[in-house]
């Protein structure tokens, strides 16, 4: 399953290129927006947010009204 880059917005196939795509994030704005509308024009319905807080499945969800958001805040939440 390819992984959506934020920085260059293309999808992503392997180990290497997830590293070094967030080596490159560090110093380097996300083109979230970009990111979310490619995800969206290629079929993607469901969206995962990991981490406290429900700040970037607010941002998916103008972007891409009717779009299935999940949030988990920490690993227990996962296995519930």
């Amino acid at each position: 399953m390819p992984v959506i880059a934020n920085i260059s917005v293309k999808p992503l196939a392997n180990a290497r290129a997830v590293r070094d795509e967030l080596v490159e994030q560090v110093a380097s704005p996300v083109r979230w927006h970009q990111s979310v509308t490619l995800m969206a024009t290629s079929d993607v319905t469901t969206f995962i947010e990991f981490g406290p807080g429900k700040v970037l499945s607010g941002m998916v969800k103008r972007l891409t009204p009717g779009a299935k958001l999940l949030n988990f805040g920490s690993i227990s939440d996962i296995r519930t």
